[in-house]
């Protein structure tokens, strides 16, 4: 086979979708041959406690980040060799009788991480030191829900910041003084910056004859007072309409002449200044205070934002 090099070519955007994808597991262990291919999923191992006891306490106390790294580097080595080595002969040779010589199955390191956030099952954060073979400060997350596309652009930012002082192990006084500061940043950005971002489906099982219909979600029930609300200011030809599988943002409402609480927009329309308020407060503590929340409760100190996080801290990051 003949591979030629190139860079005369172009490259298409072909959008996106919203499906539902799906998650499989199997009960008590996350490795598993599927269709002949090894399904699995990384692990998370504190080797703090071996090298105090193995090596001393006082000699990996005194030892530097980068010194560390080295030690862990060794010991990582060591032991990815040595399993390599007898899952390739007990499991793959002997236990399924591969003859597959060129690509054995192997485990390697991924991340040496000085601390982490451990929300729930595949939801964590972690702060690396060494990633994919660089030595670099980085902070790594999984499927904790700060992340998510559905935080703002605003939210998402400040978010992640929040995270990685408590990562850091920042004093609480900080972290407390960096929240309020958000909070108060937060009650003047635009709507498309606060905005939830969801997207749009069953429209017309939702939605008739222009009105929502009971049981609808939230952000569809948006996308009718969206069009209401375009239709009532007579400015239906200047902003696009939302259609099934968009993407579309969401915002919150004051209360207002036309009860709704909902709006969902591509583009806010300026017009809406004229007749409905975004409710902030609303969108800050949905969209922000719930989510620093969500990286409290495993240090127990949901209260955190009044401050006197120290204990916690110490507590989670032994």
């Amino acid at each position: 086979m003949e591979v030629i090099k190139t860079d005369n070519f172009t490259v298409t955007d072909l959008g996106y979708k919203d499906i539902w994808v799906y998650d499989i597991e199997t009960k008590n262990t996350h490795k598993f041959f599927a269709n002949n291919i090894l399904v699995h999923n990384s692990l998370y191992i504190d080797i703090n406690d071996f090298c105090r006891e193995h090596l001393g306490k006082a000699f990996w106390t005194n030892k530097t980040d980068d010194e560390k790294i080295d030690i862990i580097d060794s010991i990582s080595d060591y032991v990815n060799c040595y399993i390599n080595n007898k899952v390739l002969n007990e499991v793959q040779y002997g236990t399924y009788n591969s003859q597959i010589r060129d690509f054995p199955i192997k485990l390697e390191k991924e991340k040496i991480a000085k601390s982490g956030l451990f929300v729930a099952k595949k939801q964590y954060s972690v702060r690396c030191l060494w990633v994919d073979g660089k030595r670099k400060e980085v902070i790594k997350t999984t499927g904790i829900s700060i992340v998510r596309g559905d935080s703002g652009e605003a939210v998402r930012g400040r978010l992640e910041d929040i995270m990685g002082m408590i990562l850091r192990d920042e004093p609480d006084e900080k972290i407390t003084e960096r929240i309020n500061q958000y909070k108060k940043e937060l009650q003047s950005v635009y709507p498309e910056e606060i905005a939830a971002n969801i997207g749009v489906n069953g429209l017309d099982k939702f939605i008739k004859n222009g009105l929502s219909v009971k049981g609808t979600p939230w952000h569809v029930k948006g996308v009718a007072n969206y069009r209401i609300l375009l239709n009532q200011l007579d400015v239906e030809h200047l902003y696009e309409d939302i259609h099934d599988s968009m993407k579309c943002k969401v915002v919150y409402i004051k209360d207002n002449p036309y009860n709704m609480e909902t709006i969902s927009f591509i583009r806010w329309p300026k017009e809406f200044d004229e007749v409905v308020e975004v409710d902030m407060n609303k969108m800050i503590d949905k969209f922000f205070i719930k989510k620093v929340e969500i990286l409290l409760e495993p240090m127990n100190k949901l209260d955190m934002i009044n401050g006197n996080m120290k204990k916690a801290l110490n507590a989670f990051f032994v």
